[in-house]
């Protein structure tokens, strides 16, 4: 395979994980906001206990919400063309 077909190769599966990443990542913020307002209920209640469990488990998907976001700037990183089409320019870390 010449290294122009691999080169389109490669970014065509970039832009399929970051979609699906993308996907992802939107459904594990879907969960965050109901736990939060779980949260919020519990505190409003005086549940403690529960309210304890379910900072656990928003401690969790954030760390989860933070690998996505850290899988997703990796692709953007290697395949900085295709990830400035998508979200515009391209992000430098300092």
């Amino acid at each position: 395979m010449s290294e122009q077909v691999q080169a389109l190769a490669d970014a065509a599966q970039a832009d399929y994980f970051r979609f699906k990443l993308r996907q992802e990542r939107s459904e594990v913020a879907s969960i965050l906001a109901k736990h939060t307002e779980s949260l919020t209920l519990c505190m409003t209640k005086g549940d403690m206990r529960r309210a304890s469990d379910i900072r656990r488990n928003i401690r969790t998907v954030e760390r989860e919400l933070q690998l996505i976001d850290r899988m997703v700037e990796a692709l953007d990183d290697r395949f900085p063309d295709e990830a400035a089409a998508i979200s515009g320019p391209v992000r430098r870390r300092a």
